[in-house]
Formats: C-alpha cells, sequence, structure tokens
C-alpha cells in the first residue's frame, strides 16, 4: 500500500488524484525504484460483490502452491513452475463504507467507487469513481486495471515476465469480461497498438471470466427459443425431460435480432451493460468511448477476437 519513498508528500499530491487499494503476495509491487526480475508470471484476482480482496489473495496463493507442485505445470522450456516465480495481486475497488487499509501511510486517497448508485456494485461495469476532493476528478475501474496491467507488463520492472492472468469471479467475472472487451491498454497488443510491439516484447495477457451474473453482447443478436417447448426449461437452460448433460442445447434457439415486437417489450436489452449501446442510467464512458474508437477505426473484429 505504501507509495515510493523517493516522492515527497507534496509531489504525490500534485502527481496523483488517488490510487487503488491492492494486496499482493510480494508486498508492495508499485515502488518507483522496484525491479524484479524472478517474477515469470503474474496472476490478478478481481473479487465479487462483497469486495473481499484479502479472500481471493488467499485463494489464488494457495492455488499456485498447488499448482507448483503438479508434474503438469510447466514453463515452455519444461521448467517447473515455482511458486516464487508466480506475483498474485488482488485489486481492491473500494466503495466509500469501507474502511482505510490499515498499513496504509501514504498521503493520497484510496480511490472509491459507489456500491448502491445507479446500480449495486458500480465496479463491475467501469464506473466512474467518487469524484476526489482536491481535483474533482474521477477514474473509471477499467481504467485502475489498465493502469495495474501496464505496470506489470513495463519491461523496466518485471523483465522476464512471461505471461499475466486476469481472472474474475461472479461479479468479479462481469468486470473482467467488460473491462477485457473494451480496454485500450497497450498491453493486449492489438488496434492501434498492434505494430508498435513485438510478441515476445510484452507478457501474453490471458483473461478467464468465471460465472458471471451476466455477458455484455457485441450486437443486437440473442438467442431465442425456436418452439415454444424449448422455451419451458429450467434456469439451466435445459428441458427436465431432455436433460443428457448438455448445459446448451444451442440447436433448440435460433441467435437473431429481435423482432419489433420482441424489442419493444425490452428497449434496453442492447444497452451498455447488456449490449454496447450507450445507456444513460448507466453511464460508462470509457467503455463507450473505447467501443467507439474500435469500430471507427474499422477494427471492430478486435471485439470479436478478444470476446
Amino acid at each position: 500500500y505504501k507509495s515510493s519513498s523517493s516522492l515527497t508528500k507534496n509531489d504525490l499530491e500534485k502527481q496523483y488524484m488517488g490510487q487503488l487499494a491492492y494486496y499482493s503476495n510480494m508486498g508492495q509491487i508499485t515502488a518507483d525504484d522496484r525491479m524484479d526480475s524472478d517474477i515469470k508470471r503474474a496472476v490478478i484476482g478481481v473479487h465479487g460483490s462483497g469486495r473481499d480482496a484479502g479472500t481471493y489473495l488467499c485463494a489464488l496463493t494457495a492455488t499456485v502452491a498447488d499448482a507448483s507442485k503438479n508434474q503438469m505445470f510447466t514453463t515452455k522450456d519444461q521448467r517447473r513452475l515455482l511458486s516464487k516465480d508466480v506475483l498474485v495481486v488482488a485489486p481492491w475497488f473500494m466503495a466509500p463504507e469501507d474502511n482505510t487499509p490499515p498499513t496504509s501511510s501514504s498521503p493520497i486517497p484510496y480511490i472509491q467507487w459507489d456500491d448502491h448508485h445507479p446500480i449495486p456494485h458500480t465496479f463491475r461495469y467501469g464506473a466512474e469513481s467518487k469524484p476526489d476532493v482536491k481535483y474533482n476528478m474521477t477514474v473509471s475501474s477499467f481504467a485502475a486495471m489498465d493502469v495495474l496491467l501496464e505496470h506489470l507488463c513495463d519491461r523496466k520492472r518485471f523483465p522476464n515476465l512471461r505471461r499475466v492472468v486476469v481472472v474474475g469471479h461472479s461479479a468479479g467475472g462481469q468486470f473482467v469480461q467488460r473491462w477485457a472487451l473494451s480496454s485500450n491498454s497497450w498491453c493486449f497488443r492489438d488496434g492501434q497498438f498492434a505494430s508498435r510491439f513485438a510478441e515476445t516484447e510484452l507478457p501474453q495477457v490471458r483473461v478467464v471470466v468465471a460465472n458471471p451474473r451476466s455477458f455484455a453482447y457485441l450486437d443486437n443478436r440473442r438467442y431465442f427459443a425456436l418452439s415454444d417447448e424449448a422455451a419451458e426449461t429450467d434456469d439451466d437452460g435445459v428441458s427436465p425431460s431432455e436433460n443428457d448433460g448438455t448445459l446448451t442445447p444451442f440447436d433448440k434457439y435460433q441467435l437473431r435480432p429481435p423482432s419489433a415486437a420482441e424489442e419493444d417489450s425490452c428497449k434496453e436489452f442492447n444497452r451498455y451493460e447488456w449490449g454496447l449501446d450507450e445507456n444513460l442510467e448507466v453511464p460508462a464512458p470509457y467503455v463507450i468511448n473505447n467501443v467507439q474508437k474500435l469500430i471507427s477505426h474499422g477494427v471492430s473484429s478486435e471485439l470479436f477476437c478478444r470476446y
């Protein structure tokens, strides 16, 4: 949680509007003067609606320890994956009701996101943070994740980092899917940054979405049942009488745009966070602006590839 000791309090207050809280299995990772050549892998775990980042750190650290004991997990050069080579970071998207981290000694305030308005757990869809007191500035939770990822992709800090895995569960899964879809971070090596970096210059970024309540669709197509019988299913999408272990019977559904009547019954179906159209009731300028940039530059295929 500490900031670099090389900066004075006055310097810090001039340069930063706030800082993102995080847990790490290797202590402070954001000091300006830190360089760690031992790190080969990094895992970023995004918490759910409970904002229990510490729990996610413990779970992921234990997972890494178990993986290091498994002969199946090796590097490209057939070396065993070692716990000491894996950095685990669990960002904490704090809400106003959260207490300041107990180890904090920094004069920079921690960035917070409203947990109730306009919808619950706003960090999960890329909302802007609560304005900081001094500058009245805000930052999207997705932009904060970009900064964290780009810190890890900096070869001056982590010269031997080969892969970064960003994983989210539940509300964290919603966060990760929508962030990965709309991020304009250079770490993804696509879009406007595709020709700036060789494949070996940056660590490979992998995104894992686990158990989200919903996904953002790329266009206005949705799955519609082909018959009334197919529509009469359990919540898992499988008819009780025909459940043969198939979780998603796509042969009983058609991916198509809604009819005029269907769209009229659910006018917000393609507005963000369900689709990518602007939603004034759930403002997410980071997402809408970045998606429009991709589309206007004729690289909307990047959305498909990331999806």
